[in-house]
């Protein structure tokens, strides 16, 4: 029997997966540009399944929507922690996966392929000292789970912005397809320097100093997909 946390890394990995995401919608939009007559009448059948189906597809970013205005200082900061710790572990431990978290009030949770707390202490005694450089390449990462809903959100606004286009004027089929194609380049050209724009933005506050731990404690499973061992990391600063 499967389990959840594998059920659930199977639906990131392969349903809410942004480019997966990203081009179901993709070939729907371009049906319809590309032959609109012929499916115009589907379109209005289906339209209610659609949007159910698209609304389920796009769960991350209504998620992301719904709570990112409504995030404290506090857990923007400790998000900031939380991913440059994970960072720094990943690099000491030469992985590009294997390792998460999730930031709280009063610190962050961390989980994965740990070896022990004297390493959490080490990554993010090396965060502190780099808090003070280029924040970018160890803070912001197209590997982080928050980066999900706002690709979703890229795709969801190309693809719409482009269907109503297709709705609204007779184009000609060379037009059609040339909107597709920038799409589809716009995308992945888009993705990361957007993506990392807005993690900065709307999930992260730079607006401290002095990041200290104050402890680091072994912890029960809260989420699905946390994975064993689980540490909560306590922290303090100035903000």
């Amino acid at each position: 029997m499967i389990s959840e946390r594998k059920f659930a890394t199977f639906l990131l990995k392969y349903i809410f997966n942004p480019t997966i995401v990203f081009f179901v919608y993709f070939l729907l939009v371009s049906s319809f540009g590309l032959s609109r007559n012929e499916t115009f009448i589907f379109f209005t059948v289906v339209f209610p399944f659609l949007l159910i189906a698209f609304l389920f597809l796009y769960l991350p970013l209504l998620a992301f929507l719904f709570r990112s205005p409504t995030l404290e200082k506090s857990i923007k900061i400790n998000h900031v922690l939380e991913h440059g710790t994970i960072f720094f572990l990943k690099e000491k431990y030469a992985i590009k996966r294997g390792v998460g978290g999730s930031a709280e009030k009063d610190g962050f949770r961390i989980y994965g392929k740990i070896k022990s707390k004297e390493d959490i202490q080490k990554a993010f005694e090396k965060l502190s000292q780099y808090l003070n450089g280029d924040t970018d390449s160890a803070l912001v990462s197209k590997y982080f789970g928050s980066n999900i809903p706002i690709l979703d959100g890229i795709s969801f606004i190309l693809l719409t912005i482009s269907f109503f286009v297709f709705l609204a004027f007779d184009l000609d089929l060379t037009v059609v397809k040339i909107i597709l194609v920038a799409n589809i380049i716009l995308f992945f050209l888009l993705r990361y320097p957007v993506g990392k724009y807005f993690q900065r933005k709307c999930t992260m506050c730079f607006e401290f100093s002095e990041p200290k731990i104050i402890s680091i404690k072994k912890v029960g499973k809260k989420e699905i997909l946390e994975k064993s061992p689980i540490y909560f990391v306590e922290t303090k600063y100035k903000a």
